[in-house]
């Protein structure tokens, strides 16, 4: 059975739906005069048009076949499920430092200061480690080339999408 390309991209239309899976910001407060929910709903929307223009982007950039497609895709959505449980952690930790570093009685003591950067170093390990993991023992199906491809895209995904947010705003 032969695969086109119009049944990839109709396959990762649907799939990005498991990608789009993470609502607006549950702090969003909606802009006076607007209904509540609107803000987050227009959050949703524009997360899950940058998540298939970054679908549809990574499948032209590393020159997926429709094989590799069909393969790729539920494997990396359960690494970006668990790169999203470390960075959440991760947040949790500087959010609480946040709020105790607002407390002008706050003062660590220097076990307090080392136990704080060994947990933070422990997370950015916990990243490295899974992002070498998946190249190194989910991507197996790809050449080296579409490897090499894929660790450097999301980086140049997301500079040229903050370029084009910025120009757009400074419109």
């Amino acid at each position: 059975m032969k695969i086109t390309m119009r049944q990839i991209v109709i396959a990762l239309f649907l799939v990005t739906g498991l990608f789009a899976q993470f609502p607006g910001d549950p702090n969003d407060r909606p802009e006076p005069g607007m209904p509540p929910d609107e803000p987050r709903q227009r959050n949703f929307d524009r997360r899950e048009k940058i998540e298939e223009l970054r679908i549809w982007k990574m499948t032209n950039y590393l020159n997926l076949s429709s094989e590799q497609a069909i393969r790729f895709f539920p494997i990396l959505k359960e690494h970006e499920d668990r790169m999203f449980t470390i960075i959440d952690s991760q947040r949790d930790l500087l959010e609480k430092l946040i709020e105790q570093c607002n407390d002008d009685n706050y003062n660590p003591t220097d076990k307090e200061i080392t136990e704080i950067l060994e947990t933070h170093e422990k997370f950015d390990s916990q990243i490295k480690q899974e992002k070498a993991d998946f190249v190194k023992n989910k991507l197996d199906f790809l050449s080296n080339q579409q490897k090499v491809k894929y660790i450097v895209f999301d980086s140049r995904f997301k500079s040229h999408l903050l370029r084009a947010l910025k120009e757009h705003n400074q419109k």
